[in-house]
């Protein structure tokens, strides 16, 4: 499981194909985004307003930048200056994945007796939970650093952690980020079958809280958490950080943008394009996705029009 190691920042970027300049250590355990949800996190950030968004988090620890942005950092957070604070970052990141038992402790993977795993899935040797009563069905694949509580049931031909897109563009030749991150499924979540669920990218875990559905054909990305009694049916996508509170609907074909935040019981009609947050007990419709009323409103305008 994490660890919760720290490490000085100053002793991680040594010997780095890309040249960083520490000019006020800090002590981190992860690197992230800046909404990225981990603590004690060093995150790259390149504008003013970056800066400013990265230092209203706490959990930041520090920040690296570019040389000319360094003065606006504040004294409370760790600064680091390079000429490119993203591939520095994340060249950090892949340091950080390689020190052995550093970000993760591994273990040898843990199968209640009376899970029900079909002879044709595949669980990985190492660093995975299964847990009383859990099913896992035909075909799917559970891979390092996930956890299935009691009852979780996994379909047909489903992916359970696997890497997220994101993808190394700094590096020669570019290639796909080395993850750190798991997925955890609580008691009770189900996955139908021939979805993914990506695993989170820089620690933590890609959550499906207790008791929430996911249907067929659907992506689910890296960091997203599904409240608890959530619902996402056939063919939608979920991006990178989403938020599901409880009781949240999703219809078919719904593609919601990476970071939004989907409130408490609240319903995303099929086909919806969701680029912003959607409040507690709302629902929103159409492409982009509006209050269903004035969806409904504008619809009906079309109709005027043509009379």
């Amino acid at each position: 499981m994490f660890t919760g190691n720290s490490i000085n920042l100053d002793a991680v970027v040594k010997d780095l194909p890309i040249e960083i300049d520490v000019r006020r250590d800090v002590s981190f355990s992860y690197i992230g985004k800046i909404p990225t949800k981990l603590e004690r996190r060093v995150v790259p950030a390149v504008t003013t307003k970056h800066i400013e968004a990265a230092a209203s988090f706490p959990e930041v620890a520090g920040i690296i930048t570019l040389p000319e942005m360094a003065a606006s950092v504040p004294q409370s957070k760790g600064l680091a200056v390079a000429n490119d604070p993203i591939a520095a970052s994340l060249y950090i990141h892949e340091k950080l994945c390689a020190m052995e038992g550093f970000l993760w402790q591994s273990f040898d993977t843990r199968i209640d007796p009376t899970a029900n795993v079909h002879s044709s899935a595949v669980v990985a040797e190492k660093d995975v939970i299964i847990g009383p009563s859990v099913e896992v069905g035909p075909t799917s694949v559970v891979m390092e650093r996930s956890v299935l509580e009691d009852g979780a049931r996994v379909g047909v031909g489903v992916v359970v952690g696997l890497d997220a897109f994101e993808i190394f563009e700094s590096a020669s030749p570019r290639r796909i980020l080395k993850q750190a991150g798991g997925v955890w499924l609580e008691p009770g979540a189900t996955v139908l079958a021939h979805t993914t669920v990506v695993r989170s990218t820089f620690g933590g875990f890609t959550r499906l809280c207790e008791g929430a559905m996911v249907d067929t054909l659907i992506h689910l990305a890296h960091d997203v958490v599904l409240g608890t009694n959530s619902t996402v049916v056939a063919c939608a996508e979920i991006s990178g950080r989403c938020e599901l509170g409880a009781d949240a609907y999703v219809g078919p074909n719904a593609c919601i943008r990476n970071g939004v935040k989907v409130g408490k019981n609240a319903n995303v009609s099929m086909g919806s394009v969701v680029t912003r947050d959607v409040p507690e007990d709302a629902t929103v419709s159409g492409n982009f996705a509006v209050p269903h009323d004035q969806w409904l409103a504008f619809v009906k305008s079309l109709g005027d029009k043509r009379e």
